[in-house]
């Protein structure tokens, strides 16, 4: 799969407008238009840089921020050398997470291997990393859909306590107003953050580290069944 295919099915899967994508690249520092995202998608082998590929892949809410910037990098790759990591992906069943059906395994592109990969690692960057400060909560229920089509109201997430990072999607309370929140957090700087949400409807919301609490990191949904 080549970046220009990649971005076309990473716009395709998020449900967002070109003019939603650039107004949410802004959020991550990257000042785009529209018709440079068209340009983008329509153009085989355009490649714009790492922060843009970042800021697009992050306004699309998928799983991997990275991954649009591994792709590009795979697209110049030599041979022998996309040729080594389709080797060793295809070996590399033992090390995979138990969530990942068998079937599913196989059909993961080069560049979602290697995000997995790196994930599996569990590594977290020290620039961006923020310790949570409530330590007891292990499931929180969504109270609203800001977080549609991902979380919907009333679906009980799994919270993973430890560090969280920039663009992970995270459970807080709100001290003022004593409401669960769940939403993408976006790190301005150590004090500022951006609560991102994924439904439209709803609005980013700006708020100063003191004034929420981190119960920590959202890792799985349970669906309501109806």
């Amino acid at each position: 799969m080549s970046y220009t295919k990649l971005l076309n099915q990473i716009i395709e899967l998020s449900g967002l407008q070109l003019k939603e994508i650039a107004d949410r690249c802004q959020l991550y520092g990257e000042r785009i238009t529209p018709s440079y995202i068209s340009t983008l998608k329509n153009n085989e082998g355009r490649i714009p840089s790492d922060n843009v590929s970042r800021a697009i892949a992050k306004a699309c809410n998928t799983r991997f921020e990275d991954i649009l910037v591994i792709q590009a990098y795979l697209d110049n790759a030599p041979e022998s050398i996309t040729g080594l990591l389709d080797s060793i992906k295809n070996t590399a069943n033992d090390d995979w997470p138990e969530d990942i059906p068998e079937a599913l395994k196989s059909q993961l592109s080069l560049a979602e291997f290697i995000c997995q990969s790196y994930e599996n690692l569990d590594l977290v960057p020290i620039e961006s990393a923020y310790d949570t400060n409530i330590k007891s909560v292990t499931n929180v229920t969504a109270t609203d859909n800001s977080m549609e089509p991902l979380i919907s109201k009333g679906n009980q997430v799994s919270i993973k306590s430890g560090p969280v990072s920039d663009g992970d999607i995270i459970a807080l309370l709100h001290n003022k107003r004593k409401e669960v929140i769940i939403r993408k957090a976006i790190m301005l700087d150590q004090k500022k953050w951006a609560l991102v949400p994924i439904n439209s409807e709803y609005k980013t919301e700006l708020l100063y580290s003191n004034e929420f609490s981190i119960f920590g990191r959202a890792y799985q949904i349970i669906k309501n069944i109806k």
